[in-house]
């Protein structure tokens, strides 16, 4: 007779595997330096707080007899042949026999037999508890200044940006977590972005994470890490940016369609200068601004198809600014359009900018006075003729007073002007000033009046000054 027992898959494993509470994992490859050292330290942790428990090393192929020195050691040692720092994890997370798995490299730079805070936030309820390094302390020599000041800091706070998690440390190597919520995450990563997935699904699972002071030493072998910085800093950095697709997709198409915005916008700025330097009077102003927006509007493929119109009118478009504008929009907004893709677009604008708003000077005066008209006051001068220092510096030159106010028209003294302006001071005293007074010769010249006409009385002089500019009747 034969007797068929049926059980479910997590039942199976309830018989078949011991009941441990914690496994120490260690990914390894070409660990033979460290890996004892380790493992000997793990056991001894094991033993000084009686926990029951394993070490288990997924080695990943090693050739330099690592596993063998595991075993000899005290560990369990589990062959993953898939490559990758991820891949040896979840190879061993799956082959692990604890409740708990607390995991760490095989180079000795985190100390196994200090495992005690860890653990005791496990047994507190938190799902993932993460070593913090830069809290604990990293020895001289333990990490490269690259990653202490750049690479790690980098990271962790695009990490914390993308995703709602508090995490000081997103890359710390050694971390604790639950076994079975860890197959539940079904985590995929192969490379050393296992660290980030790990972090990123729990925080996207809002499952309770912490982190435990660390401190990292220096490792113990003499051979160049696994780790390579730039490789594996950006498979970090796509691996958070896929799992964010606010910062992937909608931000940047939002900065591209700003910068595209921006472009267009000087183009339409660039054409209101051109036409209020050739427009005499308001009224031509307005209305080269009218013939200008009609064929934006009938020729960019605004109202109507571009590619349906004649030949003639599609040249004609490709110099109008909002052609370009239409495009760069349509482009971001509904084909996730990038800056290779709106590049084509954007650089007829910046050169339309470029050549139209390149504001020149195409006349010089010199202002002799004011005179009033009625309620209007001219400014009176004349235009300087070729020949003249100023004329020849600037005629046919960009605006040398950064005319910011779109004006046609600047007014302003010039650093050329200065000899030009030389003339005697008006008190007499023959020093020659490029003021109508040389500096305090016009208290001078006042004292001097009021003494010759009135006196020196001070009093006559405001009389007299009352009698011949009567204050108006309020």
């Amino acid at each position: 007779m034969v007797a068929v027992v049926t059980a479910a898959r997590a039942d199976v494993e309830s018989l078949a595997l011991p009941q441990l509470e914690l496994t120490i994992l260690m990914p390894c490859l070409n660990e033979a330096e460290t890996v004892a050292t380790c493992v000997r330290k793990a056991r001894g942790f094991l033993e000084r707080t009686g926990v029951a428990g394993e070490v288990l090393v997924a080695d990943n192929g090693s050739t330099d007899g690592s596993p063998e020195l595991a075993r000899k050691a005290g560990a369990r040692v589990v062959r993953i042949g898939a490559k990758g720092y991820g891949s040896a994890l979840m190879g061993g997370i799956e082959a692990a026999h604890g409740r708990f798995v607390i995991m760490a490299d095989a180079d000795d730079s985190y100390d196994f037999s200090q495992l005690d805070g860890f653990l005791d936030s496990l047994r507190a309820g938190h799902w993932l508890v993460i070593g913090h390094r830069f809290r604990g302390g990293i020895q001289p020599g333990a990490m490269p200044w690259l990653h202490r000041y750049l690479g790690n800091p980098v990271l962790s706070f695009l990490g914390r940006l993308f995703f709602p998690s508090d995490i000081g440390d997103f890359h710390c190597g050694l971390r604790g977590f639950k076994r079975s919520s860890a197959l539940d995450l079904n985590l995929q990563a192969t490379g050393m972005e296992f660290a980030s997935e790990l972090v990123v699904k729990a925080t996207l699972w809002h499952l309770k994470v912490t982190e435990v002071p660390t401190t990292l030493a220096k490792d113990g072998r003499s051979r160049k890490p696994h780790l390579r910085s730039f490789r594996d800093g950006w498979r970090h950095l796509r691996f958070l940016l896929l799992f964010s697709p606010r910062w992937r997709f909608f931000v940047p198409g939002l900065v591209l369609l700003l910068v595209g915005l921006g472009a267009f916008i000087s183009c339409n700025l660039a054409m209101g200068f051109a036409f209020s330097t050739i427009a005499r009077t308001q009224m031509q102003a307005q209305q080269l601004a009218q013939i200008g927006l009609l064929p934006s509007i009938l020729l960019s493929g605004f109202l109507f198809p571009f590619r349906g119109m004649p030949g003639w009118a599609q040249d004609i478009g490709e110099v109008v600014p909002l052609t370009h504008a239409v495009r760069i929009c349509r482009g971001i907004l509904l084909k996730g359009n990038g800056l290779a893709a709106i590049w084509p677009d954007i650089w007829p604008l910046l050169l339309f900018a470029l050549v139209v708003g390149m504001g020149k000077v195409l006349a010089v005066a010199e202002v002799e006075g004011l005179t009033q008209h009625g309620d209007r006051f001219a400014l009176e001068g004349h235009p300087l003729a070729a020949g003249h220092p100023l004329h020849d510096a600037y005629i046919g030159r960009p605006d040398p007073l950064a005319n910011q106010s779109q004006n046609s028209v600047t007014y302003g003294s010039l650093p050329e002007e200065g000899p030009l302006l030389i003339r005697p001071c008006a008190c007499g005293c023959g020093q020659e000033t490029a003021r109508d007074f040389a500096q305090g010769h016009d208290m001078k010249a006042v004292q001097q009046r009021v003494r010759e006409h009135f006196g020196g009385s001070v009093l006559a002089l405001i009389r007299w000054i009352d009698s011949a500019h009567p204050r108006p009747a309020s």
